[in-house]
């Protein structure tokens, strides 16, 4: 394979691997209790996508939620600026009710938004809501409308295409 195919390649499988770094992941933003089709989102949907900010996950954090998945517990390095961003999707249930929320969530490499949310859920004494399944991902836009297996699924056969083609 000659060496332009190849940097021709490389570019390629870079710029799908680490475009997003250039611009805000969008993220599905939804709340089962309004939206009966967040809990599972098809192809042809009109569920709300966001531009990830730390401003956009307060004002689209549904009430029940807020001091459970809320940002208050990242709050001094919600306000530092350009914060990494990642899309969630919280399973829950309250009392005999299942919830589904989608949305944005800070990116803190020290800790995992799921089990602080899960810690945060413990102290608040609440026995009523109970997080079932909760899942981040970061590799796309639109990521948090399944599972994020999926989407690390299709990662992994692009990497493995992309040292194929190299080697």
């Amino acid at each position: 394979m000659s060496k332009l195919i190849k940097y021709f390649v490389q570019f390629f499988v870079f710029s799908v691997l680490f475009g997003q770094l250039a611009s805000a992941l969008q993220c599905y933003s939804c709340d089962s209790t309004k939206e009966k089709d967040c809990h599972k989102i098809g192809k042809k949907t009109e569920i709300k996508l966001l531009d990830c900010a730390p401003n956009i996950i307060k004002e689209n954090m549904p009430d029940y939620l807020d001091g459970i998945v809320g940002i208050d517990f990242f709050q001094n390095t919600a306000d530092e600026g350009d914060v990494p961003m990642v899309c969630q999707k919280v399973v829950l249930t309250k009392g005999d009710e299942l919830i589904t929320y989608r949305g944005c969530q800070l990116d803190i490499e020290k800790s995992d938004a799921c089990a602080v949310a899960q810690s945060q859920l413990e102290q608040s004494g609440n026995s009523e809501i109970k997080i079932t399944s909760c899942d981040l991902c970061s590799n796309e836009d639109k990521c948090n409308f399944s599972s994020q297996i999926i989407s690390d699924i299709r990662l992994v056969f692009v990497l493995l295409a992309f040292i194929k083609l190299i080697y």
